[in-house]
């Protein structure tokens, strides 16, 4: 059974049209005192950060320049950013070639004591050539006291030969001893000129792989400039 007191109508409630709204209420704070809404405040371009201020600012110059100024504009954008790519590769260059530079004052130094080092030799070996000879006439007289020594059979005229040749072969020994330091100093001279010509090499290396970079430099700012 339908509860008669579910299907009484309220009489007081008001017909649709009579219906009112809803009001939106003001915002409210924690202790129920209502807020009063402030309108949007606009912050000046120049009070915003760069990086915003930047962005507006191309919006303006975009809305006001019209088509021509756009194509000027870029076209010297364009033209300035190729500059300052030229200008780069020129300082690149100059870097490169103050470098070169450098690696030629190492190289003629090295060229230099080539022809030093190669002069000493020649004189050097202008005293020992002489040394050379020196000892080899001594070996030889040597040889020849010995082998008389040995075929006498006198002996005073022995003892007299074997003292010949003793004196003989220390003046030999002294010869030879002189004619190693001689020699110790051409080999001294040859290791410093191996090293010498190993690291002037590595200069020639150097330069032309500098040179290659130059080259490479060339055909950007040509390329640019096209």
């Amino acid at each position: 059974m339908i509860d008669e007191q579910f299907l009484k109508v309220d009489q007081s409630a008001k017909p649709a049209d009579e219906i009112q709204p809803i009001q939106p209420q003001p915002a409210q704070t924690n202790d129920g005192k209502s807020v009063e809404e402030k309108p949007a405040v606009s912050i000046p371009v120049s009070d915003l950060p760069e990086e915003e201020k930047l962005k507006r600012k191309l919006e303006a110059i975009l809305a006001m320049e019209g088509e021509e100024g756009r194509l000027k504009r870029e076209r010297a954008e364009k033209e300035k950013m190729e500059s300052d790519m030229v200008s780069k590769l020129d300082s690149e260059k100059a870097e490169i070639n103050k470098k070169l530079s450098e690696i030629s004052k190492k190289k003629e130094e090295y060229e230099l004591k080539w022809v030093d080092i190669t002069d000493k030799k020649g004189s050097i070996k202008q005293i020992l050539d002489p040394i050379i000879e020196s000892e080899t006439n001594l070996e030889k007289n040597e040889q020849s006291k010995n082998q008389e020594e040995h075929a006498t059979e006198d002996v005073r005229q022995r003892q007299a030969l074997e003292k010949e040749r003793q004196e003989i072969s220390q003046q030999r020994e002294k010869t030879e001893k002189d004619k190693w330091l001689i020699e110790d100093k051409i080999l001294e001279l040859d290791e410093t000129s191996e090293k010498n010509k190993k690291e002037y090499q590595l200069l020639i290396d150097e330069e032309y792989s500098l040179l290659d970079k130059v080259k490479e430099i060339d055909k950007k700012i040509e390329s640019i400039k096209k």
